[in-house]
């Protein structure tokens, strides 16, 4: 099974540093060709998934089923926490 799909979209999230910090970046894309573990995205970006600055990866469909079915649940339960 692979990891990703050409033509799906993800959110990517890598590590920048800044300022002696690390900050997380958030890159929702699809993506348009993979390549051992290079994947290009369709705006043309290129993500490393074996660099120590790649920090994971999201289904957006997966991501906004859950957030539909979420949703659902909360406005269907009685307020019994």
């Amino acid at each position: 099974m692979a990891i990703f799909e050409v033509g799906k979209g993800y959110e990517f999230i890598t590590l920048d540093v800044y300022e002696g910090n690390y900050h997380g970046i958030s890159t929702t894309n699809t993506v348009a060709e993979i390549e051992g573990p290079l994947i290009k995205l369709d705006d043309g970006t290129i993500i490393n998934i074996q660099a120590p600055t790649f920090e994971g990866v999201v289904d957006t469909a997966q991501r906004k089923q859950y957030a539909d079915e979420t949703r659902t649940a909360i406005s269907t339960h009685d307020g019994d926490f």
